[in-house]
C-alpha cells in the first residue's frame, strides 16, 4: 500500500535592510512551508505477493496441527 506523510508549519519572519548594508524599516512577513511525501514499492517481481501467500500458508499450518492436536 502507499504510504503518505504530511507536514505543514507557518512561522513569523523579519528581514532587516539594514543586515546587507540597505535602509528602512524591517520587513515582517508569515511564511507557511507545506510538504508531502508519498512513497509507493511496485512489487515487480511478485515477492510481496509471495511473501502474502506464505504467510496466508503458515497460518493454515498452524490451523491443521491445532486441528489435529484436538
Amino acid at each position: 500500500m502507499p504510504s503518505l506523510d504530511a507536514i505543514a508549519s507557518a512561522t513569523r519572519q523579519q528581514f532587516s535592510p539594514s543586515e546587507f548594508g540597505g535602509t528602512g524599516a524591517p520587513f515582517i512577513f508569515n511564511l507557511f512551508q507545506t510538504t508531502v511525501n508519498v512513497s509507493y514499492t511496485p512489487d515487480v517481481v511478485g515477492g510481496q505477493r509471495r511473501d502474502d501467500r506464505d504467510a496466508g500458508g503458515a497460518g493454515d499450518y498452524q490451523r491443521f496441527q491445532l486441528e489435529a492436536t484436538i
